[in-house]
């Protein structure tokens, strides 16, 4: 493959975008496809510090705070595209992101003005490919359960329902999103997003 791509993986907390993400760089990688797995928030300075504001589990948090961490998203996003996204797909690395652009319009937008959010990601290269892993916001809450981690900031069952419908209306207007079921087999799911990956290989 001459061209690398961008191909962000989507979707609520417990949607299982990290698992696809890192089965695809897997796939792509056995089949000498160089391909690199990342996420967001990055794990650059800016993004240690949302993770950490995320663990702070106060879904309560002043509306001044939500526009400062929506901030601090688009400021991680441009960086890690800068210095990680960018150099790899120059050097013809695909890189798999868990999470990206789209991750801000659905979490921040879903409770700030989402022209606004745009706005703050202008500067934020689109990616080639964004797959939304759409899972019920019931089955998600079960599989976070079983990571035994704890309860973080947009954990709570009230913001995941309204932050998968905010996917699901993004994804109506936004070019290029393909929308997985996720609710069944991990395997299953990964068949159906190769099968969306329209990649000369």
């Amino acid at each position: 493959m001459n061209k690398a791509f961008l191909i962000a993986i989507e979707g609520i907390d417990g949607s299982g975008s990290t698992t696809q993400a890192k089965k695809l760089v897997h796939y792509f990688n056995h089949i000498n496809i160089k391909s690199l797995f990342t996420s967001e928030p990055s794990m650059y300075d800016s993004g240690l510090l949302i993770r950490k504001i995320l663990k702070k589990n106060n879904n309560t948090i002043h509306y001044l705070q939500k526009q400062q961490l929506a901030l601090l998203y688009a400021a991680d996003r441009l960086n890690h595209y800068a210095l990680y996204i960018h150099n790899n797909l120059k050097n013809g690395i695909h890189v798999i992101c868990d999470r990206y652009l789209m991750s801000s319009l659905a979490y921040q937008g879903n409770e700030l003005n989402i022209n606004w959010i745009k706005t703050l990601n202008k500067y934020a290269p689109l990616p080639h490919y964004t797959f939304l892993i759409d899972v019920h916001e019931n089955i998600a809450k079960l599989r976070r359960k079983k990571r035994n981690k704890n309860i973080e900031l947009f954990d709570y069952i009230y913001l995941q329902k309204n932050i998968r419908k905010k996917y699901l209306y993004l994804a109506k207007s936004l070019h290029n999103i393909n929308i997985i079921n996720g609710n069944g087999n991990k395997n299953d799911i990964f068949k159906k997003i190769l099968y969306n990956i329209n990649i000369n290989i």
